[in-house]
């Protein structure tokens, strides 16, 4: 999943014309989190990665985040942070 989000959050980024964002620091850091995190959280790490951060829903959903959240949620699968 998070080599699928990988190249997703590339292509997001090429698409939206961030030409800073680090997509690979982005993906490896949400993932990795331990905790379940904020939208302001999500936001100050699409900044630090070098996106714009009014753009992280959309950035979300492109990388399947927001579809993988859902799919969770109906399987009743726990999510990482839970795991």
């Amino acid at each position: 999943m998070e080599d699928v989000a990988l190249e997703r959050a590339a292509e997001a980024a090429i698409r939206r014309a961030w030409a800073m964002f680090n997509a690979h620091r982005f993906v490896d850091e949400l993932y990795g989190m331990s905790f379940e995190p904020s939208e302001s959280v999500v936001k100050a790490l699409v900044a630090r990665c070098g996106g714009t951060s009014d753009c992280t829903f959309d950035l979300l959903k492109d990388i399947g985040v927001v579809e993988q959240s859902w799919r969770m949620l109906r399987e009743g699968v726990a999510p990482p942070w839970l795991q």
